[in-house]
């Protein structure tokens, strides 16, 4: 039988500053009990001050460039504990602009 997994939903997206950010950690396991959730930077063991928990699931409000970085999702239960990184990249408005400027340009040249 497979051991316990532990994955982070969606798996990978690119935030715009300003923008409303949330990810769920999801536990499968073939064990009974409520496991207990926790999230955090890998960098330095903190959250954004804009960071709301909710259990498995973390809402990040008027991202920043600054939240930029790993997150992790611990998972701890009767069977141990386990982990889960996620890599948050926080676009910055202007690089939209940048972007959004060359396909315009090269779609009427």
């Amino acid at each position: 039988p497979a051991g316990p997994v532990v994955h982070i939903e969606p798996s990978g997206d690119i935030v715009n500053i300003g923008d409303t950010f949330n990810l769920r950690c999801v536990f499968s396991s073939g064990q009974t009990g409520t496991p207990t959730y926790r999230w955090y930077r890998a960098e330095d063991g903190s959250l954004p001050a804009t960071a709301q928990v909710y259990d498995d699931k973390l809402r990040i409000v008027n991202v920043q460039m600054t939240d930029s970085g790993v997150y992790k999702c611990r998972v701890d239960t009767a069977e141990g504990s386990f982990e889960q990184n996620y890599n948050l990249i926080v676009q910055g408005k202007f690089t939209s602009l940048i972007i959004l400027f060359i396909l315009i340009s090269t779609r009427y040249h």
